[in-house]
């Protein structure tokens, strides 16, 4: 239990260390601060929008959820048929900071080939990423004027404005900012990074097609618009062809959406487990941070987290079968998988919420201590 709490405030402090450098730079973009302008206008962009989701977690959201790694693991594993992206607006909380309290790792998607040198920006081979947790928002897309050419001026004020909280009624969009810690191959944080997910509320997908719609849309940079900075245009074409390969990109986010949105489909569950942390535990992320003080968290899974972990352990320990009873007539018992089942409820059953179903066994009563019933009749 200390070493999760300790890893819960070790990951809070990483994203709210993130959010506090996109408040900081973000609203100097908005206002076009010309030291920013040697940065591609992609970038700027993301960071007005993570800026704009960071100050919305402040001043709305405030609460901040720390998942239990066995419910991480089992909702990332759990079958599920295609899912209504709407079941998201069932979220419990408003735009939460979603922590994992031991960080998933994955691997990078840009797997530099020795040091990068030359590269202004990342000057460091890394080899993996540990996704320390989420926020959460919505949006719409901005309608664009017909005819013209959007200036940067613009589009950066589209999209602090398009950026709304998660149960915005007006909102098509979910959307939530992933950040990472980017390690090297002795397994140090040489950087941190953001990623924005999206997907419509109106979609009806599996997994895979989610992922092939966010890789199809993924554009990590574009080129800067100053000629004359040849080491900058260089490092961000090289980013640029990097992420305009599919086949390095859409692995990465399939193990991004299987993490975030397995999290999210067990916060949006009827079997939600969630419990508030002491304001003495947090005092210190109240007090040197960006957070609100004192700082609302909530353990998210700990309770049946501790369970998985035991049958994990009971599972572990199972070795050679054991015969009891009537071989003939027992049915052996079967371990059953973590799934999510859609129930449609409402009006017309036309509101869909999801229930977590965690892994379990069958008939543990027959369990013997050294293993399950193997045998079957030969006829």
């Amino acid at each position: 239990m200390a070493n999760l709490m300790a890893g819960t405030i070790q990951a809070a402090q990483g994203m709210l260390k993130l959010m506090e450098t996109d408040v900081k730079f973000g609203q100097s973009m908005l206002e076009q601060d010309l030291r920013f302008e040697e940065l591609p206008v992609e970038w700027r962009l993301n960071t007005i929008k993570a800026s704009r989701v960071a100050r919305l977690w402040r001043s709305e959201g405030r609460q901040a959820l720390a998942m239990h790694p066995e419910i991480v693991s089992v909702a990332s594993l759990a079958s599920s048929d295609k899912i209504p992206v709407e079941v998201l607006r069932a979220l419990p909380y408003i735009c939460p900071m979603v922590i994992f309290s031991d960080p998933p790792r994955i691997p990078s998607w840009r797997k530099y080939k020795g040091r990068a040198e030359d590269d202004p920006f990342m000057p460091y081979e890394e080899s993996e990423m540990r996704i320390l947790g989420y926020i959460t928002y919505s949006f719409s897309q901005p309608i664009m004027p017909d005819g013209r050419v959007v200036s940067v001026e613009q589009q950066c004020r589209l999209m602090d404005e398009m950026v709304r909280t998660t149960h915005d009624a007006e909102s098509s969009n979910f959307g939530a900012i992933v950040m990472f810690e980017i390690l090297d191959k002795a397994g140090r944080r040489v950087d941190m990074e953001a990623t924005s997910i999206s997907m419509p509320y109106d979609q009806v997908s599996t997994l895979k097609q989610l992922v092939d719609d966010q890789a199809d849309r993924f554009v990590f940079a574009g080129e800067t618009e100053q000629p004359n900075l040849p080491l900058l245009n260089a490092a961000t074409r090289r980013i640029a062809n990097f992420s305009q390969d599919k086949d390095r990109v859409r692995p990465w986010f399939k193990e991004v959406f299987k993490t975030v949105l397995g999290s999210l489909m067990y916060l949006c569950s009827t079997t939600l487990d969630a419990e508030k942390v002491p304001a003495t535990a947090t005092r210190k992320l109240g007090a040197m941070t960006m957070a609100r003080k004192p700082l609302s968290l909530y353990r998210v899974g700990w309770t049946t987290g501790a369970a998985l972990s035991k049958l994990r352990q009971e599972r572990a320990m199972l070795g050679e079968p054991s015969a009891m009873g009537d071989l003939q007539h027992q049915q052996d018992p079967q371990h059953r998988r973590a799934h999510f089942k859609t129930v449609w409820t409402g009006p017309g059953r036309s509101i869909p919420k999801t229930a977590f179903i965690a892994p379990y066994w069958t008939h543990r009563e027959r369990l013997g201590n050294e293993g399950i019933n193997t045998m079957r009749r030969v006829v």
